[in-house]
């Protein structure tokens, strides 16, 4: 069963009252409570300096992305989009490099998750399922009911017509 966040903070919260006194070695109280050293002393600093709120989890998501393309990119291709609505991203990559050739280009991939994610395109309408090509247009209710023949043109049968 999965602990939910109050418990353990109720957790980290008597680490960190067993830890004040002095009662354990700090190595100890780490073994006991099944956590590393790194990661207690990083829980005493945290509560020295924010309280009961920097015993929570905090999220493991990056606060930036080196990598990231970058807005004036989107901007522009939101514009030409807006411009040319039947165009997909190839096309619009295209369009930006020819005239803003300074700004450096995300792969069309990501131009189309981008333009999906911001509604910009449209679904477009399935097909339904369609049949075998062998399959026959008919079925045969008995034997040589349905006869298929292949038109070859005109020939000359042996009676000469």
């Amino acid at each position: 069963m999965p602990w939910s966040e109050v418990t353990v903070v109720n957790q980290r919260t008597r680490f960190i009252a067993d830890a004040e006194p002095g009662v354990f070695a700090f190595r100890e109280l780490c073994r006991r409570y099944g956590v590393s050293r790194p990661t207690g002393y990083l829980w005493v600093a945290r509560y020295a300096s924010e309280g009961p709120l920097g015993l929570y989890d905090r999220s493991h998501r990056p606060h930036q992305c080196p990598h990231a393309t970058d807005p004036a990119v989107w901007v522009a291709i939101r514009e030409a989009r807006e411009r040319h609505p039947t165009w997909g991203p190839k096309k619009l990559l295209w369009l930006i490099a020819k005239r803003r050739g300074e700004l450096p280009l995300p792969a069309p991939s990501t131009v189309a998750a981008w333009l999906k994610r911001e509604g910009l395109v449209r679904a477009r309408r399935r097909s339904g399922p369609r049949p075998h090509p062998g399959r026959p247009l008919a079925q045969a209710t008995a034997p040589n009911v349905i006869w298929t023949l292949d038109f070859k043109g005109q020939f000359r049968t042996q009676d000469g017509r």
